[in-house]
């Protein structure tokens, strides 16, 4: 089968498929016949694939009107200008120190050493 100047196989799409847009003729004959067919079919795989609903996105909950209580704990101390705390998941907590080092928190009680002194 011929299309324009561009020949292709019988596995290519119809060629009805390609009369009817100029610009894919362009493209096509700008590439080698065997990735020609390699773009027709990409592209009608593409957009053959079922289009799937968006998701419903996730109420978001309503915050009561009024007075807010925010209280705060004091979980350790002896720390100079902590930065960051961060958990590792097996109960003990870094804190960064302004001063380079970082120090562990496990079970409630500041290490004595710290895990590292930069």
């Amino acid at each position: 089968m011929v299309i324009g100047d561009t020949p292709f196989g019988s596995s290519c799409l119809s060629g009805r498929f390609l009369h009817e847009s100029r610009s894919a003729l362009k493209l096509m004959k700008s590439f080698p016949p065997n990735r020609a067919r390699v773009l027709i079919v990409s592209l009608f795989l593409l957009l053959s694939r079922p289009v799937l609903p968006a998701p419903s996105p996730t109420p978001v909950p309503s915050i009561a009107s009024g007075a807010i209580r925010v209280e705060l704990e004091l979980i350790a101390s002896g720390l100079h200008a902590p930065n960051d705390l961060t958990s590792v998941g097996d109960g003990r907590l870094f804190v960064d120190e302004q001063t380079g080092t970082i120090r562990i928190l496990k079970a409630g009680a500041l290490l004595p050493t710290p895990f590292l002194d930069l």
